[in-house]
């Protein structure tokens, strides 16, 4: 683990040529130097248990405390693999998000950068502090922004400087349960991304006439239910107005009975784009009061309470139940974000995020103007029964095919023989 300073005290940046030089002499330091405890690991494991070792870090050595500030005043962390995985996107994010045992990162951070060996490259966020909606726009930005060109560049900056660790018997041992933990973890969790570029934000306002949120929501709702039959309790987030994220349950009896009744072939189509229009209208007034923040507050608050429940030891778990009569369990459902990058013009990267919703599917998507790109992720032999992120992926793409029949591309045909067009233009 190394500092490198790419911004003098003058306040000028380091140049390419010159990042590159130092990120050469670290990787050249890096194989004289002796392997060392995975320190970063320990920061894969529950926020509490990070917490206590933090301060364990700092109390063994001032060495360890001036590491520890170092790595959080950093403008991110940058993460050099001697590995990659194969070009499947399927296969390769999930090296920038655990890299199966959480080896070579620091997840206590806002930004990690990852470069695989084969030049791929993915960005780690910790979204505690800024949603993962502002990550997405920094990928977006870098994938539209090569080449980069800097002015006012330094010319030579100080070697990289390597982080020596002071850690004791207990740390060596927290390291070891760390390595457990979030390799366990690594194996537990499916994750899938999917492009879908049959049909993007044109076809949802111009020929479905709805709101692209809605769409997707009941597109989601729809997928669920024929795969887990029961309704999903489902949330949004999405960016509101002042620059906050906020999150609220959009599903509602009337969301619900479109999903329950779309593959019912004794309705006829009229009542179902009926159904689907009322349904739209439930989700968007549902989005307006996330953006309004007009929502009762405990909603919020049961979100949250379900949250901690959810980590809670058994002595917390029981006093909660004590106090509520109850325990706040979250049903079965989905979590979704609204990653507000168009993926029509940044075709070369994707925006997920991990779950964190254990009974159910996290899913994120951003749709471009003929395209969308979802990410699914769920937790394996946990919460609903039969959650499988590779057949939910599946089961939308079917889902998206179907609603394109409720709602047909409108055409026109040329008639030669006659000379008559017919269709709702003409093209003469």
């Amino acid at each position: 683990m190394f500092k490198i300073d790419v911004i003098d005290e003058q306040g000028q940046k380091a140049g390419l040529k010159e990042i590159q030089r130092l990120l050469y002499a670290a990787g050249a330091q890096s194989l004289k130097s002796e392997i060392r405890q995975n320190v970063g690991v320990l920061t894969g494991t529950n926020r509490d248990v990070w917490a206590k070792n933090y301060k364990i870090l700092e109390s063994l050595s001032v060495q360890n405390k001036k590491n520890l500030a170092t790595i959080a005043s950093a403008l991110f962390t940058v993460h050099l693999e001697d590995h990659s995985t194969i070009s499947n996107p399927n296969y390769s994010h999930v090296q920038f998000l655990h890299n199966e045992n959480g080896r070579d990162r620091w997840f206590d951070k806002t930004i990690q950068l990852i470069v695989a060996s084969s030049g791929r490259a993915g960005i780690n966020a910790e979204v505690s502090n800024v949603d993962a909606s502002v990550h997405a726009k920094v990928a977006e930005y870098l994938t539209n922004s090569e080449p980069v060109q800097f002015t006012n560049q330094a010319e030579m900056f100080p070697e990289p400087e390597i982080l020596e660790w002071i850690i004791n018997e207990e740390i060596k041992e927290q390291i070891k349960s760390a390595h457990q933990t979030v390799t366990q973890l690594a194996k537990t969790t499916e994750s899938v991304v999917m492009h879908y570029d049959i049909l993007g934000e044109r076809y949802i306002k111009e020929i479905a006439r709805s709101d692209v949120n809605a769409f997707i929501q009941l597109a989601l709702q729809v997928t669920w239910q024929r795969l887990h039959t029961q309704p999903a309790n489902s949330s949004l987030t999405i960016l509101t107005a002042n620059g906050k994220f906020a999150t609220n349950s959009i599903i509602s009896e009337i969301v619900w009975d479109f999903a329950e009744t779309f593959d019912n072939d004794d309705i006829l189509y009229d009542e179902k784009r009926a159904k689907y229009h009322a349904a739209v209208t439930s989700i968007k007034q549902a989005t307006s009061a996330i953006s309004e923040s007009s929502f009762s507050p405990i909603d919020q608050y049961q979100a949250h309470l379900q949250a901690f429940y959810r980590i809670a030891n058994e002595e917390e778990k029981e006093k909660l139940t004590a106090t509520f009569g109850t325990a706040p369990i979250a049903k079965n459902g989905l979590e979704t974000a609204n990653i507000q990058v168009s993926p029509g013009s940044s075709n070369n990267f994707f925006a997920g995020f991990s779950q964190s919703w254990a009974q159910g599917y996290g899913i994120a998507y951003a749709v471009g103007t003929d395209d969308i790109k979802v990410s699914v992720c769920c937790k394996k032999g946990f919460g609903v029964k039969g959650a499988n992120a590779f057949k939910f992926v599946d089961e939308l793409k079917r889902t998206f095919a179907d609603i394109m029949i409720l709602f047909p591309k409108s055409c026109c045909l040329l008639d030669l023989k006659f000379g008559v067009m017919i269709g709702k233009k003409s093209l003469l």
